[in-house]
């Protein structure tokens, strides 16, 4: 039987839900985490946008080491020294130099001129654990992991949310021809037999330190070997969000998403907002037109 993304139906998954339909009465919860620095520089306008616009029925599960200033029932706030061997990470292996984005010298990496990205292994760690703690602790049966460098700008609907991940599959993601997923909206299917197993093996590769023998640490190039070995070995179908838009750098605001959410990558965190370079495709949204008009402002300004 063939899906919508040409994939057929995996050997084995143990969600009993007819795949026919979309899945919209499961229960979705999402989750995020950033530093206290973080939480007043994009963090609070994160959480402040997800209240505002994401469905009533939705959670936001947010992992912190310090005192939030939103309190709503619809947020739950959990600490983050609480992830099961996060901190044995951090003090056994992450503390030494290598492991926090030094530059490797002579490493002939085409990008080794940025190290804090591809080999800062503390840095993105934090996320696989949350997420590895979230799934397995929460009773939602989608948990999505979203950056708290997201806004939302435009009301999502749950007919949205759960058509981005359809109940056979395992996983959601933003693929990229050219380069890794862009891992800053990622939903994990807990009614898939694989769920469990795969987040469970995502974290065992940073507690062990096996990441440390492979091309790059961060955590979008652990996810997507891990992601091919499930698709491969295992047979789990998973579904590109940009499959429409993958040639592209920034697929986050080109997919679908960009219809409800900004994503302030790198230095758009200080600029407020995505640039409208980054915008190859036309939402239609005032939002997107705004940035369009701030953008002309700047260049005659």
């Amino acid at each position: 039987m063939a899906f919508p993304d040409g994939k057929c139906q995996p050997a084995c998954y143990a969600d009993p839900v007819d795949v026919l339909e979309n899945g919209v009465n499961r229960r979705f919860a999402f989750v995020s985490t950033c530093s206290k620095d973080g939480w007043s520089e994009y963090g609070e306008n994160f959480t402040r946008s997800f209240l505002k616009y994401f469905p009533e029925n939705t959670t936001l599960f947010m992992y912190v080491d310090f005192k939030p200033s939103v309190f709503d029932p619809r947020i739950e706030y959990r600490e983050i020294d609480q992830c099961e061997g996060l901190n044995a990470f951090h003090s056994d292996i992450a503390r030494l130099d290598f492991a926090q984005g030094r530059r490797v010298v002579h490493s002939g990496h085409l990008a080794g001129h940025n190290p804090q990205v591809i080999w800062n292994a503390r840095k993105f760690s934090y996320k696989v654990f949350v997420v590895e703690d979230c799934v397995r602790k929460s009773d939602a049966d989608v948990v999505t992991w979203i950056d708290a460098d997201t806004i939302a700008h435009t009301a999502l609907s749950l007919e949205y949310i759960a058509s981005l991940i359809p109940p056979y599959c395992l996983l959601n993601h933003l693929g990229r021809d050219v380069t890794f997923s862009e891992c800053g909206y990622v939903s994990y299917n807990r009614q898939h037999w694989a769920c469990t197993p795969f987040v469970t093996d995502f974290a065992n590769l940073y507690r062990s330190g096996a990441i440390f023998g492979l091309k790059e640490w961060h955590d979008s190039y652990v996810f997507d070997l891990l992601r091919n070995v499930y698709e491969s070995r295992y047979r789990a179908t998973t579904f590109n969000i940009s499959a429409d838009c993958s040639e592209m750098d920034h697929v986050f605001i080109n997919s679908s998403l960009g219809l409800y959410l900004d994503h302030l990558k790198g230095p758009r965190k200080s600029e407020g907002r995505s640039r409208a370079s980054d915008l190859k495709v036309s939402h239609g949204r005032n939002y997107w037109a705004e940035a369009l008009q701030a953008n002309e402002e700047a260049q005659t300004g």
